[in-house]
């Protein structure tokens, strides 16, 4: 009788990349629209960053690697079909790719939007930020009110069904700026929280 052979696991899936040279934000949600992962980053991280073309045919975390190359930002799972970024412990802080300065409009947007979800946050004392990480993925409706929210709070799962009751439907005040691709993503560490004023004591 011949011995049983070890069962053998898929290999991940293969796919066909096509992405050029993009501002790194731009990049990850055309990444994150093929591959149907959520991709969860703090804004300011990727600001002034520019990816590295991905052509060919390659796996989601090869694909992911390779448009990340030289950014210093890497890739952390955050769960089975979402990856958080992070900027290396020694990287430097960004600076404008040669020829594609910051887009101010974008950045006064991200940062109006992420202070609007803090202080919302911020109203309810059990789920407020600055103690754990949180990465949002939803659009902005017609009256730029946060629809088809998706949360994941690292380390507090049971808050999360708290977080999506406070901040969907929630208005931001303002509309994303012209060619900002939706759905959007938002990563909130405690650094960001502080950054933003925290939640009062």
């Amino acid at each position: 009788m011949p011995a049983a052979r070890p069962v053998r696991q898929d290999a991940p899936a293969v796919q066909h990349f096509a992405l050029p040279a993009l501002p790194l934000h731009d990049a990850l949600q055309r990444y994150s629209a093929q591959t149907g992962r959520s991709v969860l980053y703090d804004t300011q991280q990727v600001a002034g960053r520019r990816s590295a073309p991905v052509q060919g045919r390659y796996t989601e975390d090869q694909a992911l690697q390779r448009l990340l190359a030289g950014t210093g930002i890497v890739p952390r799972h955050a769960s089975r079909r979402a990856v958080s970024l992070a900027p290396l412990a020694q990287a430097a802080p960004p600076s404008p790719a040669a020829g594609v300065p910051a887009d101010p409009a974008r950045q006064r947007f991200y940062g109006q939007l992420q202070a609007r979800i803090i202080q919302a946050l911020c109203a309810r004392p059990q789920i407020q930020a600055g103690s754990y990480r949180l990465a949002l993925r939803f659009r902005l409706n017609d009256i730029a009110a946060i629809d088809g929210l998706q949360v994941h709070a690292s380390g507090r799962p049971e808050l999360e069904p708290m977080i999506h009751a406070a901040l969907s439907g929630l208005t931001v005040g303002a509309s994303p700026p012209r060619g900002a691709a939706q759905p959007l993503t938002l990563l909130i560490t405690p650094e960001a929280a502080q950054r933003h004023g925290g939640c009062p004591s």
